[in-house]
């Protein structure tokens, strides 16, 4: 039986929530990813699931959580969409799990001092409940996680097979063509030009993938900097872009000091990356945009265009691997993207390794553009 001169947790939670949530933000970021850093972040589902377990509070002391009971179903709707949210942002479960040790602590003693400062003692039986209902939240949240790697896995590997047959299916056909004895020679060469379309993209398929992979497993980024003039990078880039999509096009405007400390082939494929996902994703009709500033700190770089714009509630995942951002409306004639995704996460380990930021605005109005900072010293 609950102490009576022991507040309960329903009553602690339901007057200090605001303070737990703030000690929770600088608990969390001991524990939490750098990609759960956010105040959003952080705060996520938990005011929700602390107070669904206050609720659970309302029950008779003795008797365990109704499963049907309309509090206990909120906390683990709560939870289940907690676990969800970090699989999206790639939790592995070991750090779900430090999560909620960390988040029952926090608890915990802000509950502790409550009842300092009133003369009592947190009652034994009363940590012990909130600790078994916290469980049965990562229980769910955990759950929810593993089904949604699951499902992301599956996703990934027809992905995979999808996005290879593509350019597997475009080269067959254009070396049906440049075979076929009625073909000229305009025939043969836009089937060259399909040919190298192809190439292109498997390269920059498999590239990704295995950085994806080396980053999965912990291997981090390699990048090895020198000098390099991103003038010329970015012209290479611009050109490699052009030869594979001939019906685009794109302008440049480069101005400042651009010669920088930095790895030459990564920043080569963050502008390849960056610029094909606009070719992917912007209005076929517009013209897409390559800006590059260099001033005494540093190098900004941005690429625009027009098209579709983003979802807003999309912009926060938007480099994660294998998030699937709808588009806020589809151009006419255009196809649903079934890509990896894993361009704009290996544009955002890039900059990270380089010391960097990345940021993304997107608007009807404005069109899509991604900026990233790079300092000249890290």
């Amino acid at each position: 039986m609950q102490a009576l001169d022991t507040m309960s947790f329903s009553s602690f939670i339901a007057s200090h929530i605001d303070q737990v949530m703030r000690d929770w933000e600088t608990a969390a970021k001991a524990v939490a990813p750098p990609q759960a850093q956010t105040r959003e972040a952080l705060r996520d589902h938990w005011a929700e699931i602390l107070k669904s377990i206050g609720e659970e509070w309302g029950q008779a002391a003795t008797a365990p959580p109704d499963p049907k009971a309309s509090s206990t179903g909120a906390l683990q709707a709560a939870a289940s969409a907690h676990g969800a949210r970090r699989q999206q942002e790639n939790f592995e479960v070991d750090e779900l799990v430090a999560e909620f040790r960390a988040m029952r602590s926090t608890v915990l003693q802000a509950w502790q001092r409550v009842e300092q400062s009133a003369g009592r003692t947190l009652a034994v039986d009363d940590a012990n409940r909130f600790s078994e209902a916290l469980d049965r939240a990562l229980a769910g949240s955990i759950d929810r996680h593993l089904k949604d790697r699951a499902r992301v896995r599956d996703l990934f590997l027809a992905m995979l097979g999808h996005d290879l047959r593509a350019p597997l299916s475009g080269i067959q056909m254009a070396a049906r063509v440049i075979d076929h004895p009625a073909a000229d020679d305009a025939g043969r060469a836009r089937s060259a030009v399909r040919i190298r379309r192809a190439l292109v993209q498997m390269d920059h398929l498999i590239t990704d993938l295995i950085d994806f992979t080396r980053s999965r497993l912990g291997a981090g980024m390699p990048i090895t900097k020198a000098r390099c003039d991103l003038a010329v990078l970015a012209h290479d880039a611009l050109k490699e872009v052009r030869s594979s999509f001939p019906e685009r096009a794109f302008q440049s405007e480069l101005s400042g000091e651009l010669s920088i400390d930095a790895d030459a082939a990564r920043m080569s494929q963050l502008l390849s990356n960056l610029l094909y996902n606009a070719v992917q994703h912007g209005d076929p009709a517009s013209t897409i945009a390559l800006r590059a500033t260099g001033d005494v700190d540093g190098v900004m770089l941005q690429v625009h265009n027009r098209g579709a714009s983003i979802p807003e509630e999309a912009l926060p995942l938007l480099f994660e691997p294998l998030v699937q951002a709808a588009k806020a409306a589809s151009a006419p004639g255009s196809r649903a993207s079934t890509s990896m995704g894993l361009g704009l996460f290996i544009v955002k380990e890039i900059t990270r390794g380089h010391g960097g930021s990345i940021d993304v605005e997107s608007s009807t109005e404005g069109g899509t553009t991604f900026t990233l900072y790079l300092p000249r010293t890290v």
